[in-house]
């Protein structure tokens, strides 16, 4: 048996079902932002962002006018936060859904397919490689011929010289 606790582990989904888990996500995400965007043009509010709350105090028509815009004003950059809430949920989903399906596409490959092109690959490298040793040959014989060019010149060079070298101490050469 194994020891290892997987109590706090989460279980794996097979890559149908997180898909699809995926797809009804942003679904419903979308028909949130759908219902959010109605209520705002109608300038309307869910039932459940109703604050029934009231004040111990009579208030005059001054104060009743400001306490309903500061609620509408409230209460509208809430429901746009909520959206860009479902927004971002989307784009997340998305992301996670091109995966999930990257993931099932690279697992329904079989076996015999990945065979198959590790034997071309190897074919290829083998048909390569014989022509390699020819091409290698005509370089190593073309430099041999440059490095025996290169040394005549450098011992025309030694007889061209006339002057004495002198080797000075420099702070480089230490």
């Amino acid at each position: 048996m194994n020891n290892r606790n997987t109590s706090n582990k989460r279980p794996r989904h097979l890559a149908s079902d997180e898909i699809s888990l995926l797809e009804r996500k942003i679904e419903k995400s979308e028909q949130s932002i759908s219902k959010l965007m109605t209520h705002m043009d109608k300038g309307t509010r869910p039932k459940d962002l109703h604050y029934a709350a009231k004040a111990n105090i009579f208030p005059d028509e001054e104060f009743k006018n400001n306490i309903r815009a500061l609620r509408k004003v409230a209460e509208q950059k809430f429901m746009g936060a909520l959206t860009r809430f479902h927004y971002r949920r989307i784009e997340r989903n998305r992301i996670k859904l091109r995966r999930a399906k990257s993931h099932k596409r690279e697992n329904d490959t079989n076996e015999n397919t990945n065979q198959e092109r590790i034997e071309e690959r190897h074919q290829s490298n083998a048909n390569s490689a014989n022509s390699l040793p020819d091409s290698i040959k005509t370089i190593t014989t073309d430099l041999d011929k440059q490095l025996r060019e290169v040394d005549v010149m450098m011992k025309k060079l030694e007889d061209m010289k006339n002057k004495t070298v002198e080797n000075y101490p420099c702070l480089l050469s230490m």
